[in-house]
């Protein structure tokens, strides 16, 4: 379930917040041996007066909220028209890894380039190797440490840049991945195919349903026996495919790109004919110069034979192309070849990223010279 944030305004909501704060971090002064002698302005310790303090000095204070319940907290500072710093970022213990922490992080992010920034800056405790971790898979880079007298732990200072590095030329051909890029939904099976399976009263294994999903594309088997062997009639597979949406401003992006003169392919993993009618239900073939899909060519994204049959169709040169995808080993195998590549809105479960990163197709088109 995704929480609600809302910004923190009121003396009643910021001794609420106080309590999360003190709450959340007692487990990271527990982990290194924090206390109030030691280090008596950590968090743990907050007390009203001092976020009451920093709050009439201008920092911005948002609460994330479940059922009108708060159970994270974050504050954002401006140091200056291009630099805000992100600070006391906290979610209760009993509400950890549900995604509540990226949630808020993110919101910053989004709230920060709203201002105009180009960077967020943090720090951290530089021994807590499993929270650098995963500010990085966020986006982060680390830009130093520094040793300060008052504290236990050297302080870890890392950044995030908000300004998209555009591509180092115009592109002859544009890749994109369908699921994920194109469509909506990125783990259809999971999000979408499973559900509906289940909804008809056919199996109900999942990883049963991957393993034969992953056979139909790669095209081992038909359709009619998928469905067969997940106790689903054919006659419903077009119900399942109107499941599928259009990523917001896919088409705009695609007539400009044709507009330019730009070749467009898409390279995906995914069953041959789901993909083709998909294509004819949204009306895309007039866009594209081709597909590649991995129930056709009988190879999935990561294996490089599927790249280089997309290039021998393409007829350029990978480094004349790009490659647009929202998993980081499909554009690592691409980027061995030669392509550009745009990581396309960053899942939380990547822990780290290589690649540009974007979140739509406005952002995408961006990075064009």
């Amino acid at each position: 379930m995704e929480g609600i944030i809302s910004e923190i305004t009121s003396e009643d909501q910021i001794k609420t917040s106080v309590a999360v704060i003190r709450e959340s971090f007692a487990t990271v002064a527990r982990d290194f041996h924090l206390t109030p002698e030691n280090c008596p302005t950590h968090p743990s310790f907050l007390t009203f007066d001092r976020l009451m303090e920093l709050y009439k000095k201008g920092l911005r204070f948002f609460g994330l909220f479940i059922k009108d319940v708060q159970i994270g907290f974050v504050a954002v500072e401006k140091a200056d028209a291009t630099l805000y710093y992100m600070e006391k970022l906290a979610v209760l213990p009993q509400a950890r890894n549900r995604g509540y922490g990226t949630q808020l992080v993110r919101f910053v992010l989004d709230y920060v380039i709203r201002q105009g920034a180009g960077k967020l800056s943090i720090g951290t405790i530089h021994e807590d190797k499993g929270l650098k971790y995963w500010y990085k898979g966020l986006g982060f880079v680390e830009t130093g440490t520094k040793k300060f007298d008052h504290l236990p732990f050297t302080v870890c200072f890392m950044e995030a840049d908000l300004v998209l590095k555009k591509l180092p030329r115009t592109p002859k051909a544009v890749v994109l991945d369908a699921m994920g890029v194109m469509y909506r939904v990125g783990d259809d099976v999971r999000d979408l195919l499973c559900p509906f399976i289940a909804a008809k009263g056919g199996e109900t294994n999942e990883s049963q349903i991957e393993r034969l999903y992953r056979s139909a594309s790669l095209g081992d088997i038909t359709t009619s026996e998928f469905w067969a062997a997940v106790g689903i009639l054919p006659d419903l597979e077009d119900e399942y495919l109107t499941k599928h949406r259009l990523s917001r401003g896919l088409i705009d992006f695609l007539d400009i790109l044709k507009q330019r003169g730009i070749q467009v392919w898409c390279l995906s993993n995914d069953v041959s004919a789901w993909s083709k009618k998909l294509r004819f239900r949204f009306g895309l073939d007039e866009y594209f110069n081709g597909f590649v899909i991995s129930g056709d060519v009988g190879f999935r994204k990561p294996d490089s034979a599927i790249f280089h049959l997309l290039i021998k169709r393409m007829k350029c040169e990978p480094r004349d192309a790009v490659f647009i995808d929202d998993h980081q080993k499909n554009l690592d195998a691409a980027a061995a070849l030669g392509f550009e590549t745009v990581l396309y809105k960053s899942p939380a479960s990547i822990p780290e990223y290589t690649s540009r990163v974007v979140r739509d197709f406005d952002e995408l088109l961006s990075l064009f010279p």
